[in-house]
């Protein structure tokens, strides 16, 4: 569940967030090509469809690349949350082409997915990957889209628990008031990824 806004507001910052449709509040929109200026760094966002339609990798050119729920240490992104049979096969198409797009980039790029899939205790090392790795364990292998598409919708695990709140939440930005509301919104795996296929 994204703390996003809090955090834009406890630090007097714009927050900015791939544009869509779908949000009820005020954000800064960010679209494919922008580059973002974080003090001497530049973040360069990448439309990265396919988890969801406006799903954005940014690129810290020649060091890393923070790849949100499109590519995983462990998986690549779910297709089919809050998508109908049709929906989730053109979005399984479209992850195929973002990660053929990441995949251009330099593969010493270490790779920063947005989480991972088990809790992890405080003190363990950073979870990341080398992108040319993940590309050859979760991309290569399939050749064309419809092999990669058909794998992936095919090994799909169970839905996350409390995917309807948790979106709806961060849709409207209208978040718990207490900690325990957040633990138990966040409860059980995360099943963000698919892994295996």
């Amino acid at each position: 569940m994204s703390r996003g806004r809090l955090l834009s507001e406890a630090a007097a910052a714009p927050y900015r967030i791939p544009a869509t449709d779908r949000i009820r509040f005020t954000y800064t929109p960010v679209t494919d090509g922008d580059v973002i200026t974080v003090g001497s760094l530049q973040l360069i966002a990448l439309s990265t469809p396919g988890h969801t339609w406006e799903s954005t990798s940014y690129l810290l050119p020649d060091h890393a690349l923070f790849t949100g729920d499109t590519l995983f240490t462990d998986g690549v992104g779910r297709p089919d949350l809050k998508a109908g049979d049709d929906e989730r096969e053109r979005k399984a198409y479209a992850l195929f082409d973002s990660l053929q797009r990441l995949g251009t980039l330099s593969g010493s790029l270490w790779v920063l997915p947005s989480h991972v899939g088990v809790p992890l205790a405080v003190g363990e090392p950073l979870v990341t990957g080398r992108l040319d790795e993940l590309y050859k364990r979760f991309v290569a292998p399939f050749e064309r889209p419809d092999r990669f598409a058909g794998a992936l919708l095919r090994y799909l695990p169970p839905p996350p628990p409390n995917t309807d709140q948790i979106t709806r939440a961060n849709e409207l930005g209208v978040l718990p008031s207490e900690l325990a509301s957040f633990l138990e919104l966040e409860a059980g795996p995360n099943r963000c990824a698919v892994q295996g296929a």
